[in-house]
């Protein structure tokens, strides 16, 4: 065999069409959820899992104690499961802007100015049948903000996206994962104990 054509079949190999799909069984439930401030790469960062896309925050209101109101980016990434190919519409109820993609292909957008959440209805798309890659950004653009994803496809009518469809990776998960997972079981211990009474 040839070094070129070793070099074409290792290339062909590597590449998406060639990849291992992922199977309901390599899912862990829910989506990676993460909170940072935007203007600042070594601001306190906050990684959880979340069933589904969901978030509201009142003016200066933050996901995670630590954040103190200055979080404004969040993403959720993950997988979700097409059971019915056909064609779907996503929407929001949104105040902010945000970036909703299915395997890379942009399935709602929409950016909410000001202080009053507005419904936002993205364009019909098709999917195929499959488990593929699920990834959305939210950016907050005013004091608050807000997000509730929404679709609807063939045979049922606009719903909430169900939180089984959902599914992330192992591989997903990011180095900070762990500890900050570790962080949040010790905060709820001192918080469903009342450490605090002894501990002030």
């Amino acid at each position: 065999m040839s070094r070129l054509f070793l070099g074409v079949a290792l290339l062909l190999l590597a590449s998406p069409l060639f990849a291992q799909p992922v199977k309901r069984a390599d899912l862990k439930p829910g989506l990676i959820f993460t909170a940072q401030d935007a203007a600042h790469v070594d601001a306190v960062r906050t990684t959880r899992l979340e069933p589904l896309v969901g978030l509201t925050l009142a003016p200066g209101e933050a996901v995670h104690p630590q954040a103190s109101g200055g979080d404004a980016a969040y993403t959720w990434t993950g997988y979700i499961q097409i059971i019915t190919a056909g064609k779907y519409k996503f929407e929001t109820t949104l105040l902010g802007k945000l970036n909703v993609r299915i395997d890379g292909v942009e399935v709602l957008t929409g950016d909410v100015l000001g202080d009053t959440a507005k419904q936002v209805v993205g364009k019909e798309i098709e999917l195929k049948t499959g488990i593929q890659l699920f990834e959305v950004q939210l950016l907050r653009t005013s004091k608050a903000a807000r997000v509730e994803l929404h679709w609807q496809g063939p045979g049922f009518v606009r719903e909430p996206i169900p939180y089984f469809f959902f599914g992330h990776t192992l591989k997903q998960r990011p180095a900070d994962y762990a500890s900050d997972l570790k962080k949040e079981h010790g905060r709820f211990l001192f918080e469903e104990h009342a450490c605090i009474k002894c501990h002030a």
